[in-house]
């Protein structure tokens, strides 16, 4: 026998002689991953996923802020196409101390206006209506206030800023005509949105 390759005689069941032969002298490296390494890059990547994931989530999925500004606007634009669709004018209020707000058909009558009341949206515990500014008024801090849509679809052009505990800053700009409604961060006024759309 040569001394690279040796043989190994083994016997079956069966009675069957069988050959393998194995190799003295192994050239290059081995195929496959040992259980260590596969254990170590398990390990390595359960601890990247449990530093990262909680983090992730709690940005995306419990950032109220965000959360309360994306339900304001899609009530302010449901508002909106009511007021077109049903070709009649729609008011959405404001309870600014208490971060309420609810929407009112016009022309209903005072039980149902309780009732709309009574069924207002609140705003997360973390969140508050720092102020609204409709173009060509006071800007209102406190109390209640609405904006009315007309049956075409047009409102005032307002300014909804919304704030969190963190002290972030969120806009919600109402345009007149469009029917769209941007939220922009940090608390701007009408000036800074003029200025940004030169």
């Amino acid at each position: 026998m040569n001394l690279a390759v040796r043989g190994k005689i083994k016997m079956s069941t069966a009675g069957k002689t069988i050959r393998n032969k194995t190799k003295l002298f192994t050239s290059g490296f081995a195929e496959g991953f040992t259980l260590l390494e596969i254990t170590i890059v398990i390990f390595l990547a359960g601890l990247f996923l449990s530093i990262t994931v909680p983090v992730v989530r709690d940005t995306l999925l419990h950032d109220n802020l965000k959360t309360a500004s994306r339900t304001l606007v899609a009530t302010i634009i449901k508002v909106r196409d009511q007021s077109v669709t049903e070709y009649q004018d729609h008011t959405l209020f404001f309870d600014i101390e208490n971060g309420k707000y609810w929407y009112e058909m016009a022309g209903i009558d005072q039980s149902e206006a309780l009732t709309a009341k009574d069924q207002a949206r609140t705003l997360p515990e973390d969140v508050r209506i720092l102020d609204i500014d409709q173009h060509g008024s006071e800007r209102k801090t406190e109390g209640e206030l609405s904006i009315r849509f007309s049956k075409k679809g047009y409102v005032r052009y307002s300014l909804i800023h919304l704030g969190d505990k963190g002290d972030r800053k969120f806009t919600l700009v109402l345009e007149p005509f469009l029917g769209r409604v941007k939220i922009m961060e940090d608390y701007q006024s009408f000036e800074d949105i003029e200025s940004k759309d030169i």
